[in-house]
């Protein structure tokens, strides 16, 4: 095992000065228009950039230049999904390039580099195992709500590549792409074996993926996403597709039984949930709306209306933007905005709890009792509506 300091990690210049030499000049001709190719090129991937981090014949060196670049700006400045980073391929490949960075060495080893003479090859480097593990789970998470949001799905049949047409693409939310990430930074897998430990259906993971839909967008999209691959199954498993070739009968058995009996106690609780909030939802609308025929708010007075909904615990605190799109779709017109809610005075002047609001002893003025008893108004018309 390598640390820090014993190892020499190239530079970014060192591995474009490499990179460079005349070995890779059909290279750089055939993908001249790959941003990375020219140093002084922004950090902006496309999927062609996703693609030429996969290995193959892509020159070892220029793998290197992508994960580097990549690696050395703010996780929140690359568009990840651009270089489809959310694969589990692309973000195996990243992490071990990550993980085993270019470093001059005297000891010979595969995937090496002989630069004047002197050996340059990928070296493991524990330093960077925090960081490494950190991008992962963020590059596994947004994956998993990126195929909830876009739903990718298979436009054309191979077989032999457990490609079925019009069916999903599960792997985003399935495969174990985190567990091998572990391995990896555990020095345990080297280039080939990653792909190796691949398992595109995997129990736990199919686990972690709903249960995070579930904590981020609810129950209902939950449900959905389970019982969408639920219908799908008996295709994958007829065509032998998400790599099922590659598994045991015992794990494919295992996975289908988690799937259809797995989840049995938590989709009764997300129904209940689900009814929950459409009740809720429904009183709700029906309250805002008789306090807008009432006329009585100006545009910070909703704020009386948004007060009430974080202390009965209904919506998020402070988060005003929210507050004040809900009530004008539910409004049907503009009638409130987020700078006018977080402005009201119901925030900075008035303390308890509805219907035992009262003015702050140091915030006694002129207008103070008028706009409390408008507040508490419009609190005792939303709350009777609410329970009606």
């Amino acid at each position: 095992m390598n640390t820090t300091s014993s190892i020499k990690k190239l530079s970014l210049n060192e591995l474009y000065d490499i990179f460079e030499m005349s070995q890779y000049d059909e290279f750089r001709a055939d993908f001249s228009d790959d941003i990375f190719i020219n140093r002084n090129n922004p950090t902006i991937p496309t999927i062609i950039t996703g693609l030429l981090c996969l290995g193959g014949k892509v020159p070892l060196v220029y793998q290197h230049i992508v994960a580097e670049r990549l690696f050395a700006k703010p996780f929140d400045d690359i568009d990840w999904q651009e270089m489809d980073a959310y694969h589990l391929m692309t973000l195996l490949s990243l992490v071990y390039l990550w993980m085993y960075p270019l470093a001059w060495t005297n000891i010979e080893g595969e995937e090496q580099i002989v630069v004047k003479g002197e050996c340059v090859r990928e070296v493991f480097d524990i330093s960077r195992m925090e960081k490494v593990w950190e991008w992962a789970n963020k590059l596994f998470e947004e994956g998993v709500f990126f195929f909830v949001d876009e739903l990718p799905i298979c436009t054309y049949d191979d077989i032999e590549l457990g490609f079925i047409k019009n069916t999903h693409s599960w792997e985003y939310i399935t495969a174990n792409t985190l567990e091998v990430v572990g391995e990896i930074l555990q020095e345990g897998l080297r280039r080939q074996e990653r792909w190796e430990e691949c398992r595109i259906l995997h129990y736990k993971t199919l686990r972690y993926s709903i249960m995070l839909i579930k904590e981020q967008r609810g129950g209902e999209v939950a449900a959905a996403i389970l019982k969408l691959l639920q219908k799908e199954w008996s295709t994958l498993k007829t065509w032998d597709a998400m790599g099922m070739n590659t598994l045991s009968e015992n794990e494919i058995q295992q996975f289908e039984n988690c799937l259809f009996n797995g989840f049995t106690k938590d989709l009764e609780e997300w129904k209940t949930e689900s009814n929950n909030v459409h009740v809720f939802e429904m009183s709700t609308e029906r309250a805002i709306k008789v306090v807008y025929d009432a006329n009585i708010c100006d545009s910070a007075d909703w704020a009386a209306v948004v007060k009430i909904l974080e202390e009965q615990g209904k919506w998020p605190k402070s988060a005003y933007s929210y507050a004040a799109d809900y009530i004008n779709r539910v409004c049907d017109k503009k009638v409130t905005s987020a700078s006018s809610i977080s402005r009201s005075i119901i925030y900075t002047k008035v303390k308890g709890l509805f219907p035992k609001w009262e003015i702050k002893e140091l915030e006694q003025s002129r207008e103070t009792p008028n706009k409390l008893r408008k507040y508490l108004k419009i609190g005792e018309i939303f709350t009777q509506a609410q329970n009606t």
